[in-house]
């Protein structure tokens, strides 16, 4: 049977996944803990033009300040539809007033959702509507629904990792090279074993992976809930709350700046540099 997904125009999120009627994304504000408090109130945000945070929020754009708020604007402003069938939804974001005082490049940011079967594809394309060079970092952060502390969940890499690199963060700044926490989260090369304790240092950043693939199971039986393909992304990030029943798996091209990092924003580490009039387009998928 096909997926069948709903999405809004607030940040063109997939707000719902269900596959033969059973929810597969988790549902934001109408998610509780036992204090009736919101675990997480989004879905599947969009994330532009950063990814993760800005040392004091704030960045250098052509030797002027802008604030531009944790993981980007796009995910809180309204999108323009421009499709919406049972297996395809597209939207754009045009720059506006509102973008241009955080954000000073015309663009088009374009997000379309594809079902195939049980199949998910998420693509981003983004426009230079400049006639000069512009910058932007671009991702996701997909929350499934999943008992991460009941430990009967582990994620596996399609190849083995022996070279990838954990970045930690630390009040949503990455920590430098010798402050990397070293909890030997990778076990044989090849599995992160999930449990109520893997995110007490927040969430946890991989860089140079060599699987372009990685599969979320459980334990008990080794049943596969999800794979993730995202062989455009240098970054996958892994996060989660204290006992909250999802799980969060997000492809990016960018990341949170360092501790001390200048304040440039063309300086970012593998932010996307695009040049005048030029487009630019990555995708990923998820296979229920």
């Amino acid at each position: 049977m096909e997926l069948e997904i709903e999405s809004t125009n607030v940040g063109a999120e997939l707000i719902s996944v269900k596959l033969n009627g059973v929810e597969k994304i988790h549902q934001g504000v109408k998610v509780l803990d036992n204090l009736g408090e919101i675990y997480w109130k989004r879905h599947f945000p969009v994330l532009f033009p950063i990814v993760g945070k800005l040392k004091n929020n704030s960045t250098l754009i052509n030797k002027k300040e802008y604030i531009i708020p944790q993981n980007g604007f796009a995910r809180d402003l309204e999108f323009e539809l421009i499709e919406k069938t049972k297996i395809s939804h597209r939207y754009v974001l045009k720059n506006s007033s509102v973008t241009k005082k955080q954000y000073p490049f015309k663009f088009e940011l374009y997000v379309t959702y594809e079902v195939i079967g049980r199949k998910l594809i998420s693509k981003y394309k983004v426009v230079n509507k400049e006639r000069r060079e512009i910058s932007f970092g671009i991702g996701s952060k997909p929350a499934f629904i999943c008992d991460v502390a009941s430990g009967n969940y582990y994620i596996e890499f399609e190849n083995d990792e022996k070279n990838i690199k954990i970045l930690r963060e630390q009040r949503g700044l990455i920590l430098d090279k010798n402050s990397v926490i070293n909890d030997n989260l990778i076990i044989d090369d090849k599995y992160i074993f999930l449990g109520e304790n893997t995110f007490d240092f927040g969430v946890i950043i991989l860089e140079n992976i060599t699987s372009k693939k990685i599969y979320l199971k459980c334990k008990e039986d080794n049943r596969e809930i999800l794979s993730m393909g995202f062989n455009d992304f240098p970054y996958l990030s892994i996060w989660s709350k204290r006992n909250a029943p999802f799980i969060c798996l997000g492809p990016s091209f960018s990341v949170s700046d360092k501790k001390d990092i200048d304040s440039d924003f063309f300086n970012k580490e593998n932010i996307v540099h695009l040049k005048p009039l030029e487009e630019f387009e990555c995708s990923y998928y998820i296979y229920f």
